[in-house]
């Protein structure tokens, strides 16, 4: 949501590897979280970047309300989740319409997996047959 300047896709790329080297060379890991409101709105969005950089150190996050509300399949998920990159695996719900903006929704109307509508138990069973543990 920044400051409604354009991003500058080599430069995001850039700075994301060398974010993704210093967190390796302190013995740990950064991971990037694809969200519907930003400039990576999709899971496939996500993948694109963090395989297009490369950096082992550098992967996703993947959280059932982004990749619901961002229109991914659990089964397409599954299909194109590189398991090596797939560092953080995030559990919630939600009601099934938007209340406010995405982002106000993202913050305010989250809910405890089982109490939303989001297939929770499908999502976990394709993080797992994608390789995360």
């Amino acid at each position: 949501e920044g400051e409604g300047k354009p991003l500058d896709p080599a430069r995001f790329h850039d700075d994301f590897d060398r974010l993704a080297t210093q967190a390796g060379n302190a013995g740990t890991r950064v991971a990037l979280e694809p969200m519907p409101m930003n400039n990576l709105p999709t899971i496939q969005a996500g993948v694109d970047f963090v395989t297009a950089v490369g950096n082992r150190y550098g992967g996703l996050t993947v959280d059932t309300w982004h990749v619901h509300r961002g229109g991914t399949s659990y089964a397409e998920m599954e299909r194109i989740l590189p398991a090596e990159y797939l560092f953080i695996v995030e559990l919630d719900d939600a009601d099934e319409l938007v209340v406010g903006t995405l982002w106000e929704d993202t913050v305010n109307s989250r809910r405890l997996p089982g109490e939303g509508v989001f297939d929770v138990p499908a999502f976990v069973a394709a993080v797992h047959r994608a390789g995360y543990r």
